[in-house]
């Protein structure tokens, strides 16, 4: 499960992510990676689109540095996703009337309560996504099969192939092209390489230094000589500023 947390305020962002994480912890067998965003700004990153979350955590009211709150943020993710699960946190009940055109799944009256996260968390897990969710196409002699991209956690160089690895399995796709070719064909909005024969899907990074990429499914790779520049220059944008 992919997680966003969209809040300006530190306690309330932490706070949440605290939650999501003690969540977690309950359903062990799940993939889940939690990305926080401090505006609306942030988490439209470089490609002025959010990346596809199942959840949205968003406050509905930013400072004045940020040029749109959050109806607008979840207006701009409606556009090209309709599945996600969006929750809105708010100071005023007041609020509570505007969300429907964005289909808002509830409201989150600050302070918010570790229960109401773990609710909205358990809805979320339960809703079916989207059979339309950007997907990975395999060619096989048996036939095509598709992969959410959302489910890549990273692919790896082999000898003539590639082993995508997924939250459920790895998969091991013939190729016949050049590795660095196969790699430029992916949406870079998703996948970063970090390696001659490594690319890691964003989402599932959590943290990250000037050498080494962290994974939330707590495997961490080092970043080759070359990539460095662009893969701490890419991560810096898309984490607002980067996590030392």
């Amino acid at each position: 499960m992919l997680i966003a947390i969209c809040e300006d305020d530190p306690v309330y962002r932490d706070g949440i992510e605290s939650y999501c994480h003690s969540w977690k912890e309950k359903h062990q067998d799940l993939s889940v990676a939690v990305h926080t965003y401090s505006s609306p700004e942030a988490l439209l990153n470089v490609y002025e689109r959010p990346l596809d979350y199942d959840i949205y955590f968003l406050d509905i009211e930013f400072s004045k540095n940020s040029a749109m709150n959050g109806y607008r943020l979840a207006e701009l993710i409606r556009e090209h996703n309709r599945s996600s699960i969006i929750v809105f946190i708010t100071n005023s009940k007041l609020y509570m009337q505007q969300g429907y055109t964005v289909t808002a799944y509830r409201y989150l009256v600050k302070p918010i309560d570790r229960e109401d996260v773990a609710s909205c968390l358990d809805h979320c897990l339960e809703t079916a996504l989207s059979a339309t969710d950007p997907f990975l196409s395999l060619a096989r002699k048996e036939g095509i099969s598709r992969i959410p991209l959302k489910e890549i956690i990273l692919i790896q160089s082999g000898i003539h192939n590639v082993n995508i690895h997924t939250v459920h399995e790895v998969e091991t796709l013939r190729l016949y092209e050049s590795f660095e070719k196969y790699a430029s064909s992916l949406p870079k909005e998703w996948f970063l390489q970090c390696q001659r024969g490594l690319l890691i899907n964003v989402l599932y990074i959590t943290r990250f230094t000037k050498e080494t990429i962290y994974l939330s499914t707590g495997v961490d790779y080092s970043i080759g000589r070359r990539y460095r520049s662009h893969v701490y220059e890419h991560l810096q944008k898309f984490f607002d500023g980067g996590l030392q």
